[in-house]
């Protein structure tokens, strides 16, 4: 069947077999107006100011054209025109925009990123403008104003993180240089924490306390001090075993510097599976904040925690796996703002040093820090939100990442390795070892199964990465977890490990910082555009 296509500048969809209108002749050799390189040094005149008055007050040429179809057709001929002629019209005079500003942006990329974004959106280049025509349709790209490659957008991250965050609201910047795990500044605060933070969600569930002490052990002595709990771990959830995360870590805390360990843990939001945790819980109002607080403080041991998180969302949002919003799933919750008076009173108390979110969307983050925004002292700023990021979940990108970077949140990215499936171990035969998390609680834990589940695509964009990392000479962990310290908002990337060599492997993998090698890096980008975030 044929496929609908979206008309040149218009929204709406071409039905199949619908006629197009051809696009319009060029201007005559005298009324066009060259459009030069925005690179020289004299603009050129604006390419609006020469095309021909009738295209630019309205497409009479096209309404002649119209005049002498066919009834059947006059209707598809005129709107298709009349979309085409005012593509022209706006593509040109952004080229006259762009043209007046090239001395100002001699030797910068961002106008030549505008101009490709125009083209693109446009569905286009202008007629009147040879210069850019040429190039287009040559493919070359040799134009000035081509889209800047991957290789000179990494370049610019890398050139940015360098600094530091000199100034950056993206929060990633470096604090320290030279061998070892880095550490990276935690929003716009001025706690710098461990690009690596360990996750303890397994404690006390699929390892006792000696085994958890042990990868403690191993993962501070790296460098990697940075631990995050949650008030119902261990996973999968049950009565019997709720809090023990942070009672392991609590046990491991005593007798050590406070101050040498950075340690987050979350308070639950709303759920009906939970009844044991304050009855679901039932609502993340103030008065379930402070008793998780507490609750948390008890079992850590500690008079603090260096970063409080709401562990999801009071209200309805797609999340773990769903991606669609339903209006109809909407309803009641508690206002962002009595969650922000209750953690601000904790911080207030000394209890907490900054606070976050997790699972957010980023009507959520603007919300929050909005209302710390305009609330001043009152309220505390979120610092950084705890969601989901890996080759194979890259959904932050599309509308998180701007508001992180405009805002001055960071990006703690948990499940780097999509839950263990990008070291491949699931891809033998049988689906990998009995005792892999995925085989080992398959029908107890939903919320992993709906994301990691072994559909097709995840498969497929598994087997890939896993092949780009041998042929790259990587380990797949590796590579996945040095793909993610290398996104401009990640402060850090919570690992989990159920072994100490699991666990030395990731930790060799931070220390050796992210990927640099550009062929890899578009490599990644080809599969990602052939497997866009399968778990999501």
């Amino acid at each position: 069947m044929e496929k609908a296509t979206s008309e040149p500048g218009s929204s709406r969809q071409r039905p199949p077999g619908s006629v197009t209108a051809a696009a319009p002749a060029a201007p005559p050799a005298a009324q066009r107006s060259a459009c030069v390189d925005s690179s020289r040094t004299a603009p050129p005149a604006p390419c609006v100011t020469s095309m021909p008055a009738e295209l630019v007050g309205g497409p009479a040429w096209a309404v002649g054209a119209w005049r002498g179809a066919g009834a059947a057709q006059q209707q598809r001929q005129v709107v298709a025109a009349v979309a085409a002629a005012r593509a022209a019209v706006a593509a040109a005079r952004w080229c006259a925009a762009a043209a007046a500003a090239a001395p100002a942006a001699r030797g910068r990329r961002r106008p030549a990123a505008a101009a490709a974004a125009a083209g693109r959106m446009l569905g286009q280049w202008p007629t009147h403008c040879s210069s850019c025509r040429r190039a287009t349709a040559a493919g070359a790209g040799s134009c000035a104003q081509r889209r800047p490659r991957g290789r000179r957008r990494r370049a610019a991250r890398a050139a940015a993180r360098a600094q530091g965050g000199g100034g950056s609201s993206s929060g990633s910047g470096s604090s320290s240089g030279g061998a070892g795990i880095e550490r990276r500044r935690l929003g716009r605060t001025d706690l710098h924490v461990p690009a690596v933070c360990f996750g303890t969600m397994l404690f006390g569930e699929s390892q006792d306390y000696a085994a958890a002490a042990r990868l403690l052990s191993v993962a501070a002595e790296a460098g990697a001090a940075f631990f995050d709990s949650a008030e119902m771990y261990p996973v999968p959830q049950r009565a019997q075993t709720q809090g023990r995360s942070e009672e392991f870590l609590g046990r491991w805390l005593r007798g050590r510097p406070r101050e040498s360990v950075v340690v987050a843990t979350k308070v639950a939001g709303p759920s009906a599976q939970m009844t044991w945790l304050r009855g679901g819980p039932a609502a993340l109002d103030a008065a379930n904040i402070a008793a998780a607080l507490d609750g948390s403080l008890s079992r850590l041991g500690t008079d603090h925690v260096d970063i409080f998180q709401l562990h999801w969302p009071d209200r309805y949002v797609p999340m773990f796996g769903d991606v669609d919003y339903d209006p109809a799933a909407a309803y009641q919750a508690v206002p962002l703002e009595e969650q922000l008076e209750a953690l601000g009173r904790a911080v207030a108390a000394g209890k907490v040093r900054h606070v976050g979110l997790s699972n957010e969307t980023p009507w959520g983050v603007m919300r929050a820090v909005t209302a710390a925004d305009q609330a001043g002292p009152a309220l505390p700023r979120v610092a950084c939100v705890q969601n989901a990021y890996s080759l194979t979940c890259r959904t932050f990108d599309a509308g998180l990442a701007e508001v992180c970077h405009v805002e001055g949140v960071s990006l703690l990215a948990y499940s780097p390795l999509a839950m263990g499936l990008l070291t491949g171990k699931y891809l033998a035969p049988g689906g990998g070892p009995p005792g892999a998390r995925l085989n080992r609680y398959r029908g107890r834990y939903a919320e992993a199964e709906s994301r990691y589940g072994p559909r097709p695509n995840v498969t497929s964009a598994v087997a890939a990465y896993v092949d780009l990392a041998a042929g790259a000479g990587l380990t797949p962990a590796a590579m996945a977890l040095r793909f993610v310290l290398g996104r401009p908002l990640v402060a850090a990337a919570v690992v989990g490990a159920s072994c100490e060599a699991q666990l030395r492997e990731l930790l060799d993998a931070a220390a050796a910082g992210p990927l640099r090698d550009e062929a890899l890096l578009a490599a990644i980008d080809a599969v990602h555009a052939r497997f866009p975030s399968p778990t999501p």
